[in-house]
């Protein structure tokens, strides 16, 4: 998924051919033996590159320092440890990790419960990395684009929304060119399988349309199109986010969205995102009623390419089908 904020801020079997990949180890923490080290990992497919980037042995160097000594429960001691090493990399590489990122590393309350999670997430990491590769290839096969680097690191063990909502699975379009992955051991493939599939489309269409500021409109849209891509790639998932809204529901949120279409307000945008109970707004409301009114288009006009419709402007995906009085 993607928050978007103004201006300031989601399983294939390879049959096909991959040209080339490479497996990096890095050994920057003073883990036990039997703890496996990371591993990045690079592969091309059909010409197009990309990587995935392990953050496990840095959330380590963290969590073996607090655990030592308290007081370096911080967020200054989180972001030497965490926080820097992933920017320098991302320096090294020439990756554009954007600025939306910064709310998504913060040091937990409970260290110990981050750790065990983080030793966990290693012993599965080969298979991890397997479901992120095959998603990232069926996604391709559908949309092709640039350079794509996935970097991944254990879900903040208070993050139980995500959990208990999300299947232990959170993700961030950081910039056309990288993605982040947040993952709880709890996690399930089809919902990791889903998410990257999502956010792969996310830095497509932010490739291809080079847009960085949304309106209300246009960010709603941007997330049915992931969803919509999404389930052509995974058909047999449903991801709970982008379920219909209950009718009573639906009027409200059409209402809200005809009369806020271009606002730029991110409170207004938030509204959509996290739910407001007051005005009868349900959580999700952005993912919901964007993947509505992208199929709606998406029925209306069969023929569209993926590729044609992803670069399509809202206005005109909203136009294209039975909601074209939500733009005046």
């Amino acid at each position: 998924m993607r928050q978007l904020t103004y201006p300031a801020i989601l399983v294939l079997i390879m049959s096909m051919v991959i040209g080339c990949s490479k497996d990096e180890s890095s050994a920057k923490s003073d883990k036990a033996p039997s703890i496996p080290s990371q591993t990045s990992l690079e592969f091309t497919h059909d010409e197009q590159t990309f990587q995935i980037i392990p953050l496990y042995e840095e959330i380590l160097e963290y969590t073996g320092l607090v655990q030592d000594d308290p007081s370096q429960q911080t967020k200054v001691e989180y972001g030497g440890k965490v926080v820097v090493p992933f920017q320098q990399y991302a320096a090294e590489k020439n990756i554009d990790i954007g600025n939306m990122y910064y709310p998504f590393f913060q040091p937990t309350e409970n260290p110990q419960t981050l750790e065990e999670n983080t030793v966990q997430l290693l012993e599965q990491q080969d298979r991890i990395n397997t479901l992120i590769k095959e998603s990232l290839i069926k996604s391709a096969n559908y949309l092709s684009g640039g350079t794509k680097t996935v970097f991944v690191m254990p879900l903040n063990p208070e993050n139980t929304f995500t959990i208990l909502k999300m299947d232990g699975v959170w993700g961030l379009t950081m910039s056309e060119g990288a993605i982040l992955l947040q993952i709880d051991p709890s996690f399930k493939e089809e919902t990791l399988n889903y998410i990257v599939a999502h956010e792969y489309h996310h830095a497509v269409n932010m490739e291809r349309s080079g847009k960085e500021l949304y309106s209300l409109m246009e960010a709603v849209i941007f997330e049915g199109k992931a969803d919509s891509f999404a389930g052509f790639v995974y058909p047999d998932y449903q991801a709970p986010w982008a379920e219909s809204l209950a009718n009573k529901s639906q009027d409200i949120v059409l209402e809200e969205l005809r009369k806020n279409a271009n606002s730029y307000d991110s409170s207004v945008y938030n509204e959509f995102f996290t739910g407001n109970s007051a005005k009868d707004i349900p959580l999700w409301s952005n993912y919901k009623i964007g993947f509505q009114i992208t199929q709606s288009y998406l029925d209306a006009n069969p023929g569209v390419s993926i590729g044609e419709w992803t670069e399509m402007e809202a206005k005109e995906v909203v136009q294209g089908g039975e909601y074209k009085y939500l733009i005046e």
